[in-house]
């Protein structure tokens, strides 16, 4: 359903809130974090996470309380939910671990007054899941990063895209998730306004067009017709031959 994907409409804001966790300052509401052990001992990787995600739970309840039926408040959760899966994909932590920080989080809700706002809105998610949501995390984050006019940013985006916009695409249509192509659009809008916009970033740079893509069909019969139109799409498009992309097939990215 597209509520995976619904906070990547305010993500800029939540990764604004991210720069500013620090590991110290919710130290009375995350000692529980030092709790994260088993038998073997403790895990100092999945702790500062852990403790990292109370702080940044509570930058974002202490900035959107005043708004609490926006948007904005409603997706944040969402947003936490990737997030702690990302940290804990991104340092290694192990299965074991990885359930023991989502338990004493659960468990300490209490704690630092979390339980009304996460309370069935934390869990382990599947990979699949994770990948796309990942993969739309790395295009938002390039392109708010582009926003800050940094040249280097300029020269390396086109780059870039190529290599994400088109791994993410691909996914689109390889198997039915039309939630996923939506949110993936959206990126698209993004970047279009960004190059049609009067005072555009990157000015001096020339951005590459993003093709448009068709949505993938949800009914199984009508798949091998998607995946053949927008094989068709992309080699036709300018995006296409600006990079010089081969044709895609059907195998995993």
């Amino acid at each position: 359903m597209f509520f995976k994907y619904s906070f990547f409409e305010n993500l800029e804001d939540f990764i604004k809130q991210e720069k500013r966790i620090d590991i110290n300052s919710g130290i009375s509401m995350n000692s529980f974090c030092d709790s994260v052990k088993d038998i073997s001992g403790i895990n100092l990787a999945a702790i500062n996470i852990c403790k990292r995600f109370v702080d940044l739970f509570i930058l974002l309840f202490g900035q959107y309380a005043g708004q609490p039926d926006t948007p904005i408040s409603i997706q944040y959760p969402s947003f936490l939910n990737y997030w702690l899966k990302d940290k804990l994909n991104a340092a290694s932590v192990s299965d074991e671990y990885r359930k023991i920080v989502y338990q004493k989080i659960e468990q300490n809700y209490i704690n630092f007054n979390a339980e009304q706002k996460l309370k069935n809105n934390m869990y382990d998610f599947n990979n699949k899941d994770y990948y796309k949501m990942h993969s739309l995390y790395e295009l938002y984050k390039q392109f708010f990063e582009l926003k800050e006019n940094n040249s280097k940013n300029c020269l390396d985006f086109p780059t870039y895209l190529k290599e994400k916009y088109t791994k993410a695409w691909k996914n689109c249509f390889e198997e039915p998730d039309t939630a996923f192509c939506n949110a993936l659009n959206r990126f698209t809008s993004l970047h279009e306004s960004l190059k049609t916009s009067p005072s555009a970033t990157c000015a001096e740079t020339e951005l590459p067009p993003i093709p448009d893509f068709l949505l993938q069909l949800s009914t199984k019969d009508k798949y091998a017709k998607t995946t053949t139109e927008g094989k068709k799409l992309i080699q036709n498009s300018s995006y296409y031959s600006t990079f010089g992309l081969t044709s895609l097939t059907g195998e995993k990215v």
